[in-house]
C-alpha cells in the first residue's frame, strides 16, 4: 500500500510540472482514491455513488460524502437492514 501511494504520489508531481492546475486537481483525485482505498472502499462505486448524489445533498450533512463518511453511513445502513 505504501508503494501505491508513493507511485501516486510521483504522478501527481509530474502532472504539476506540465500544468500547476492539473497537478493539483491531480492530486486532490489520487488523496481520494487513496483514502478510498485504505479505507477498503472500491474507489469506483464511491466515486459513482457521491457524484451522482453531491447537487442534491443537503449542505449540512456534507461531511456524509468524504471516504470515511460514506463508509460509515454505508456500515450503519447495512446494520439496519440486517
Amino acid at each position: 500500500m505504501v508503494a501505491e501511494l508513493k507511485r501516486l504520489a510521483q504522478v501527481c508531481r509530474a502532472g504539476r510540472l506540465r500544468s500547476i492546475r492539473g497537478g493539483k486537481n491531480a492530486a486532490i483525485f489520487y488523496s481520494v482514491i487513496g483514502t478510498c482505498k485504505l479505507l477498503g472502499i472500491p474507489p469506483f462505486e464511491y466515486l459513482r455513488d457521491v457524484l451522482s448524489r453531491i447537487s442534491t445533498h443537503p449542505h449540512r450533512l456534507i461531511h456524509e460524502l468524504t471516504p470515511a463518511g460514506w463508509k460509515a453511513a454505508r456500515d450503519a445502513a447495512a446494520i439496519k437492514s440486517a
